[in-house]
């Protein structure tokens, strides 16, 4: 018996001791993002600062010269924030390569500051569109992580605060003619919903995968997002201009990626 006992109490231990870890993990990755979206912010503010400060001199092309050092600086900054990290291209000089770390993403965004930043950066233009285009189909996968209604921070009857700010912002990203969504940013985008669509369609719980569709079809602002993802990549990757945009060769697909999609949805509906 005292075998049993003390062999109950070195479990017992053992819990508390991986839950303390845990939280004290969560406690460091929380901390990590508020100080991450803290240095966005500013970053954010001094760039709008700059391009003030550069519209107005636009006859003193030295002294813009001279701002573009800060510039580049801050933009370092605001893309650390968000989890994207510009790289060479290997073989092509001057290439560049854009990643997004998901994790770092969703850290950020996983904060109300954070979601106000992120839409507030694409709203006003000061995320290069290129980092906004490889942004939209990382930060599309957070939000659709989220219950619908209740956003990152789960329950409640509405949206967590700041997502429909930010869900607006992304759709404005994606219907803006000028400069045009990048066409593998709309795939990933489309290529995100049939999965998450799919694995809702899989899922054996009582619902039959209802729940999970859910967070796809749940929000206006999410619905409207994917429809305009929906309609633009029809038009960008296999619509009337394809034969005049590099998304051209991905124009079959996309057609059978959306019809997929469409098929999942309407069959969820029918249960």
């Amino acid at each position: 018996q005292d075998n049993a006992a003390a062999n109950e109490d070195d479990a017992a231990k053992k819990t508390d001791s991986k839950y303390e870890s845990e939280q004290r993990r969560h406690r460091i990755q929380l901390w990590k993002a508020r100080v991450r979206v803290d240095k966005g912010y500013s970053a954010f503010l001094s760039l709008i600062e700059l391009r003030r400060l550069i519209q107005a001199h636009a006859g003193a092309p030295r002294l813009a010269n001279d701002l573009m050092a800060d510039v580049k600086t801050n933009v370092d900054l605001l893309h650390s924030s968000l989890g994207v990290a510009i790289g060479e291209e290997r073989g092509n000089a001057g290439g560049k390569t854009i990643d997004v770390d998901e994790a770092t993403l969703a850290g950020t965004l996983s904060l109300p500051k954070g979601r106000a930043l992120c839409a507030r950066v694409i709203e006003e233009g000061i995320l290069p569109h290129p980092s906004a285009c490889r942004l939209l189909p990382a930060a599309l996968g957070c939000i659709l992580s989220w219950p619908a209604g209740g956003g990152a921070v789960g329950g409640g009857a509405t949206s967590a605060e700041g997502e429909d700010r930010l869900l607006h912002a992304l759709t404005g990203l994606v219907l803006t003619p000028q400069p045009r969504m990048d066409p593998s940013a709309l795939y990933r985008c489309l290529d995100m919903s049939v999965s998450m669509a799919k694995a809702s369609l899989n899922d054996n719980s009582e619902d039959d995968g209802r729940k999970g569709l859910s967070a796809i079809t749940g929000s206006h602002m999410r619905a409207k997002l994917l429809y305009s993802v929906l309609s633009v990549g029809k038009e960008v990757c296999g619509g009337s201009t394809a034969e005049v945009h590099p998304g051209a060769m991905m124009g079959e697909s996309w057609s059978e990626r959306e019809s997929t999609f469409l098929e999942i949805i309407a069959s969820a509906q029918t249960r």
